[in-house]
């Protein structure tokens, strides 16, 4: 990850930190459980490959897969598929009425895999590139998968409305709190007493407000953020 960090061009949403060795260290685990006989170069090197791929800009792809061809000569395992969720990312996008382009599906198939170990996910792309429409469709996809655990998403556009109403203020006129959209979002979904999936940040998986309250990211709710760079 030094490597990287020094050879890969300055992207701000490039990780190289110990936070990021922490969730390939869960994928490789992961890994390893699921397939115990598979030596374990090729596990570390499938997990620094899959993780890394989706956040990897075309120009720093290159040097990215030179380095891994340095550290592990000779090693390329298969990538773990989960054939299961690809058929019914298909079946979604002719739901929606979208083109089930291999390159689209492999995108909606990596989210979900980056949702499975991080609490918050970026999706990043100009406009028009189908940011939106790679997380409907996973939604879709996972509604499919299992009909009785529907998975719950609160769309909130954080350009309509002023920072204050987004994340709630403190009224100078009776110093008494008033939440935001994004706290009281996070507030009902954190007190709905099952653990359905519920899309809605820092390590602690806590909103903290300016009234010194915390408001829980709980394990099965995620947050995702569309932008575009």
């Amino acid at each position: 990850y030094s490597l990287l960090k020094a050879l890969l061009s300055a992207q701000l949403h490039y990780d190289w930190g110990l936070r990021a060795i922490k969730s390939v260290l869960v994928v490789a685990g992961a890994f390893k459980r699921a397939e115990p006989d598979l030596a374990e170069d090729a596990l570390l090197m499938r997990a620094l490959r899959d993780f890394n791929i989706p956040k990897i800009v075309r120009e720093d792809e290159v040097v990215f897969f030179g380095l891994l061809g340095d550290l592990f000569p000779g090693v390329d395992p298969p990538r773990r598929r989960d054939e299961k969720l690809e058929s019914y990312v298909v079946q979604a996008c002719e739901q929606l009425g979208n083109d089930a382009d291999d390159v689209f599906c492999l995108k909606v198939v990596q989210t979900e895999e980056l949702l499975a170990i991080r609490h918050c996910v970026f999706i990043m792309g100009p406009a028009g590139a189908g940011k939106s429409q790679c997380w409907r469709t996973l939604k879709l996809a996972r509604d499919l998968r299992d009909p009785e655990l529907p998975t719950k998403v609160v769309d909130l556009n954080p350009k309509a409305v002023k920072i204050k109403e987004l994340y709630g203020y403190i009224s100078l006129a009776t110093r008494e709190w008033r939440d935001g959209l994004l706290s009281n979002i996070m507030r009902n979904l954190s007190g709905i007493p099952d653990e359905k999936p519920k899309w809605i940040m820092d390590d602690n998986m806590m909103l903290t407000l300016a009234s010194n309250k915390y408001i829980p990211l709980l394990p099965h709710m995620k947050m995702i953020f569309e932008i575009q760079d």
